[in-house]
């Protein structure tokens, strides 16, 4: 869909939602400036991107297993973003997200898809760290346990005390090492996507 069509449906949707859900309203931002946009929000903070859907079982057990991380972790210059397509059905989304503390986006399908690409995804739960300057320092493709989130999640925070940022952050250029395949939480599966799951009814 264009940025046009989806500027037809998108005020009526966007009632009532809070500042920190952003319900389509960066469709003008091309694709691939898409990741570096919203790092831009939270320059000065470590960032724990979350790459979901409403449909994805393990996605949602995921913020179930992180929700007493997030509370831990509360009050620290960490922002938690969680990012999701038109293949998450509006109402769905709109339901779930009210128990997913965070700053939600809602993207096109070309973002949307375009940052599976840079992480090198074809599945999803999909997570990225960055660090304050907007350096990744981490991804993952599916859920790699709460301890190993919070070790990554720690790093990248402490390099707060020790770093001055400066300038916007530039995420897509940082790549990080593949995670300890070890560490990863056998009993939730990845689920595989592609580009067509974002017409997903």
């Amino acid at each position: 869909e264009s940025a046009r069509e989806y500027k037809n449906v998108v005020p009526a949707q966007k009632e009532g939602l809070p500042a920190d859900v952003h319900y389509l309203d960066m469709t003008d931002v091309a694709p691939e400036d898409i990741l570096s946009a919203i790092l831009s929000k939270y320059k000065g903070k470590a960032v724990l991107i979350d790459v979901w859907a409403t449909w994805c079982g393990p996605c949602r057990m995921g913020h179930k297993m992180m929700a007493p991380l997030k509370e831990e972790l509360k009050g620290k210059d960490i922002e938690f973003v969680y990012i999701t397509s038109p293949s998450s059905p509006y109402e769905d989304w709109k339901n779930m997200i009210g128990d997913i503390p965070g700053n939600h986006y809602y993207l096109t399908k070309e973002q949307y898809n375009h940052l599976l690409d840079l992480y090198h995804s074809n599945g999803i739960p999909t997570y990225a760290i960055y660090d304050a300057s907007g350096k990744q320092t981490y991804t993952e493709i599916g859920f790699p346990g709460v301890e190993t989130i919070k070790e990554e999640i720690e790093k990248a925070w402490e390099e707060l005390s020790a770093d001055d940022p400066e300038g916007c952050p530039e995420g897509e250029e940082n790549e990080a090492d593949p995670a300890d395949q070890n560490n990863k939480e056998d009993d939730i599966p990845t689920i595989h996507v592609n580009s067509d799951d974002s017409d997903k009814e």
